[in-house]
């Protein structure tokens, strides 16, 4: 998405599919994917606070996306309403990745997540899956697999911003 343009129905066909590329040994499903098709990851702050994940690769996933010319780490991106996120968190403390927080205008932070986090703020209280698709895409990131639970799914589903759904 581009902001301040009107939306594609999709992005362009070299930006959806990866190029071929040969599947390297004992690599899952998702970890191809990440490998070759993905530029970041998103959980919502509910996510980041029961879950505490870490959304860190395996050293042969980064190796793979280092050979095939993408950073080795994801970026990694949660949203918050509540500024209610812990700089102690995995999220924030695991890996060399960006890591880019996207909240509401007025949201409180606790200091030690704007010096480990990009934060970008929305012009509204509530952040819109659009506003975080073009932020992103003006940070050069075209691929997001978004990873959170039911709300933050709905979120890019109703907004029709998704690409690919793997259940």
């Amino acid at each position: 998405l581009r902001p301040g343009r009107r939306r594609e129905r999709s992005p362009p066909r070299a930006m959806r599919r990866p190029r071929a590329m040969p599947r390297p040994r004992g690599l899952s499903l998702v970890e191809l994917l990440v490998v070759v098709a993905i530029m970041a990851i998103l959980v919502g702050a509910e996510t980041v606070r029961k879950d505490n994940p870490q959304l860190c690769l395996p050293e042969r996933c980064s190796l793979e996306r280092e050979a095939a010319g993408l950073r080795p780490e994801l970026t990694k991106v949660t949203l918050t309403r509540s500024g209610d996120l812990s700089p102690d968190a995995d999220f924030f403390c695991c890996g060399s990745g960006e890591k880019i927080v996207f909240t509401g205008k007025e949201t409180l932070l606790h200091p030690g997540i704007i010096e480990k986090a990009a934060v970008i703020r929305s012009r509204k209280q509530d952040v819109q899956p659009s506003f975080m698709a073009g932020e992103l895409w003006n940070r050069g990131i075209r691929s997001l697999l978004v990873e959170g639970g039911a709300g933050v799914a709905a979120l890019f589903l109703t907004k029709g911003l998704v690409d690919r759904l793997r259940i």
